[in-house]
């Protein structure tokens, strides 16, 4: 993991060097949106593959499930267990964030008309949606109607990210209410939302001693996994060994505490004052990529994710190498 998140650290200077004025800019954005397609054509044709038995002749999209099988509850999702449907159909990515990957792309088309003709932007635009539907993430179609809402009705793209993040820190606040023992074996909470239990344990593991320089990426997993409640309808082996905050805002400040979400908004700042110099239909573009990755922090530990990191780290230093070279070019 660490080897792919160094790669990452040499996106500035190949960027610099390149120096993508706009003719790059559209090329990049628009092999952006020709990747997700491919993307999604792939995942369509291992689903259907995973689906197939030639000996006998067998369609049923639950085979692979039965072949692993994962079919010995009866009361099994079929988000869990469908080859066309969330984390298989996303072939082991995080379904949520490949949703976010393809809200851009819609965005993208929309944005970049005249790169795509009508016909394509709407064929695209169709299988992206029906994309985004099958990976059934319902932060992923909030995503999606977040794009919608900032193509068409722009003007509400910004009251309904601040309703977002005002219910989640709500949320937050009524989490914290809760007595350890009760919250815990609160089922009916558990079956509502998991990351609800995540949330709490991270909140249960900051302390005034660590709050604003953190505890340290090794210490905060460890910290997890002692808090994390080993009873309970949620309290399964497989995400004790895996489990990280499932936000990134907590688990910043779990990590490496309040300065280091300081120095996280101090980012998002910059970037914010930096697109103003972009052309209209840019800086748009750029408040959507901004959106979307806000959204997917809240229930995701971003950065902490390959498919969550390059996202962020792409378009941010791209973004910004563009506008760097429009200022050198009005000096």
């Amino acid at each position: 993991m660490f080897e792919r998140k160094a790669i990452f650290l040499a996106l500035p200077l190949v960027f610099s060097i390149l120096k993508p004025k706009d003719i790059h800019y559209r090329s990049i954005l628009k092999l952006f949106v020709y990747g997700c397609i491919a993307a999604y054509i792939l995942s369509l044709v291992i689903a259907l593959y995973n689906s197939i038995s030639f000996n006998p002749f067998v369609f049923d999209v639950t085979l692979a499930a039965h072949k692993a099988n994962e079919l010995t509850n009866p009361n099994a999702s079929s988000l869990l267990i469908n080859n066309f449907l969330s984390v298989n159909f996303a072939l082991d990515m995080n379904p949520t964030a490949l949703a976010m990957y393809f809200s851009m792309s819609i965005a993208i088309m929309q944005y970049l008309k005249e790169e795509f003709s009508k016909n394509t932007r709407l064929f695209f635009s169709i299988l992206l949606i029906v994309g985004i539907l099958q990976l059934g993430s319902v932060l992923g179609f909030i995503m999606l109607v977040f794009v919608l809402i900032a193509l068409f009705k722009p003007l509400l793209a910004k009251p309904m990210i601040a309703f977002v993040f005002f219910s989640f820190l709500v949320t937050l606040v009524l989490i914290s209410q809760k007595d350890n023992q009760t919250f815990v074996k609160t089922s009916e909470i558990e079956r509502l939302d998991n990351r609800v239990i995540i949330w709490y344990t991270v909140l249960n593991s900051i302390s005034f001693d660590n709050i604003l320089f953190g505890t340290g990426v090794k210490k905060a997993q460890k910290m997890l996994d002692k808090n994390y409640p080993k009873e309970g309808d949620f309290g399964f082996a497989s995400q004790i060994k895996k489990l990280d905050s499932h936000n990134m805002y907590l688990q910043l400040i779990l990590e490496v505490g309040l300065l280091g979400l300081i120095v996280f908004i101090i980012c998002i700042y910059r970037y914010l004052k930096q697109i103003k110099i972009m052309p209209k239909q840019y800086q748009n573009l750029c408040f959507i990529f901004l959106g979307l990755v806000l959204f997917l922090k809240m229930v995701e530990s971003a950065l902490n994710i390959y498919i969550g990191l390059s996202f962020f780290v792409f378009f941010y230093v791209l973004s910004i190498t563009f506008t760097s070279q429009k200022c050198i070019a009005k000096k």
